[in-house]
């Protein structure tokens, strides 16, 4: 009596959640980023909604330099065009330094992931809403190009205090256009991604750091 009782509550709990997973998948518009472009609010810059013409700080891909998409995908991503939204090395090595010493799981996340947290989920962490990122990052992987994911992503990565998007990044600590941009100036602005509202100015301080990126993208032939 109690296995048929645990095997109808499996059943039914499996049901359920496959239900759920399909409605979710089914309902978010991830597939209209295709067209469609990220805006943000003007009360609310952290929240997005997606409509059919680009916003005016927005900088095609074309008009990044390549360079800086290198840069950018070595920095953030490296298996970006290899893997298909999810890098399980990368994963199981910040999950290892999460048991061993207790810090962050930043890193773990690739670019397809970043996208999808950043314009469909909320920034609170939870394990409800890392599983909606697994859901839409496989969604997005299915419909998008890895061009597009890329692209949407430098034009809503924060590169300084409320400075979203390479255009207003350039602008904020360069006076300049991305495409004028020197190879300094981009690993400048890709270094202080991970804490981009420390960073008011561009510091002195962080020329050690830039020197040691430029010398591993020089190591890899980048």
């Amino acid at each position: 009596m109690i296995i048929k009782k645990i095997t109808i509550f499996t059943l039914l709990f499996s049901s359920i959640t496959f239900f759920y997973v399909a409605l979710f998948y089914l309902v978010t518009p991830v597939a209209k980023l295709s067209n469609h472009f990220p805006h943000r609010q003007v009360n609310n810059p952290f929240k997005l909604s997606l409509k059919s013409f680009p916003p005016d700080n927005w900088t095609s891909l074309k008009k990044i330099p390549k360079l800086f998409q290198r840069i950018i995908i070595f920095s953030e991503d490296g298996k970006f065009y290899q893997h298909s939204g999810f890098d399980f090395y990368e994963l199981k090595e910040a999950i290892k330094k999460f048991l061993t010493n207790g810090r962050s799981l930043r890193g773990a996340s690739t670019i397809s992931q970043q996208v999808v947290k950043n314009i469909f989920l909320s920034h609170r962490r939870s394990y409800i809403r890392k599983f909606h990122e697994i859901i839409l990052t496989y969604k997005m992987e299915r419909h998008l190009s890895k061009k597009r994911i890329l692209e949407i992503y430098l034009n809503i990565a924060e590169f300084g205090p409320d400075k979203f998007g390479i255009k207003e990044g350039a602008r904020h600590f360069f006076t300049k256009s991305p495409l004028k941009l020197t190879v300094h100036e981009m690993a400048f602005l890709v270094s202080i991604l991970p804490y981009p509202k420390n960073y008011q100015h561009y510091k002195n301080l962080t020329k050690r750091k830039i020197e040691r990126l430029l010398r591993h993208l020089r190591w890899r032939h980048l």
